[in-house]
């Protein structure tokens, strides 16, 4: 449920001709992310807390995950960036990696 929902509507802001939309879907990704984290158990006040308290061992995408974490950061902390649809897509694209290897996404 932490997925399901939100997963295909974040999704399909991909396909917009919006680029705003482009960036929300980055930002709802990574708080969909982010709620798997808390839903592990993971503690801590920002998803960077919680990610610290992974390791490649226990998911072997945590670089990949970082790197969309901070194209995410980027949005959210600078005001005049806009992505493109491909850098979107491709951050999209890490978040899901992480969310399939932690089985919260089908394989």
């Amino acid at each position: 449920e932490i997925v399901n929902r939100p997963w295909p509507e974040a999704v399909l802001r991909l396909e917009s001709v919006n680029p705003a939309d482009w960036n929300l879907a980055v930002i709802q990704t990574d708080a969909i992310l982010d709620a798997v984290l808390k839903d592990m158990g993971l503690d801590g006040s920002t998803m960077g807390d919680r990610l610290k308290q992974l390791d490649r061992a226990k998911l072997g995408s945590l670089d990949d995950v970082w790197e969309a974490h901070k194209i995410r950061n980027r949005i959210v902390h600078e005001s005049d960036i806009v992505l493109s649809q491909e850098e979107a897509r491709y951050a999209v694209r890490l978040f899901e990696k992480g969310l399939r290897e932690l089985a919260y996404l089908p394989a």
